[in-house]
């Protein structure tokens, strides 16, 4: 196609633009040519004639039509059903969610912290309380604990409790080192 008129020279033609002269002359020898122009020359006739006056058109009311498309979509969104449900519904919240998260952390740090405590010993009610009183299992099972330690028992006891110690830890030692 090459010397053939262009799509911009057969629109230039078919609206009455001038075109070059070589253009011209070349439309007039070339059957081709001639032959692409001729239905593009009488469609354009056909829709000039067809053509209706701008003057009978009235112009759009563009404020009634922006008034009708928000009400359209001010009672689409009114109608719009939540995509929550039940009492599902708080997790589709982020701020909801959130808030009950860290509740949820705050009270497991506190049950881990609070079990974590109970694990030691626990405190030992006052010991004028247990004076002259024997300590015996249901006593310990109800937490009444002494308030001192071992050694510090032992460093109260007179004379004769702390032979009778020695004597068992004398007679624990002997059967200890009969049986190995």
């Amino acid at each position: 196609m090459f010397g053939h008129l262009k799509p911009e020279d057969f629109i230039n033609l078919i609206e009455g633009t001038p075109i070059a002269e070589k253009r011209r002359a070349h439309l007039q020898a070339c059957a081709s040519c001639r032959e692409r122009i001729e239905p593009l020359t009488a469609v354009y006739a056909d829709a000039r004639a067809m053509r209706i006056e701008e003057d009978g058109i009235a112009e759009p009311d563009w404020s009634a039509f922006r008034s009708s498309v928000r009400d359209a979509m001010l009672s689409r969104s009114v109608r719009r059903q939540s995509a929550a449900h039940g009492w599902t519904a708080w997790a589709a919240r982020p701020a909801m969610g959130w808030s009950l998260s860290a509740a949820f952390a705050v009270v497991l740090v506190a049950v881990l912290w609070s079990w974590n405590g109970s694990t030691t010993a626990p405190v030992p009610p006052q010991m004028s309380a247990l004076e002259g009183a024997s300590l015996d299992v249901s006593d310990m099972d109800a937490g009444m604990w002494p308030r001192t330690g071992v050694f510090d028992e032992i460093a109260q006891l007179d004379e004769d409790e702390a032979e009778y110690l020695r004597q068992l830890l004398h007679e624990a030692m002997q059967e200890g080192s009969a049986t190995q």
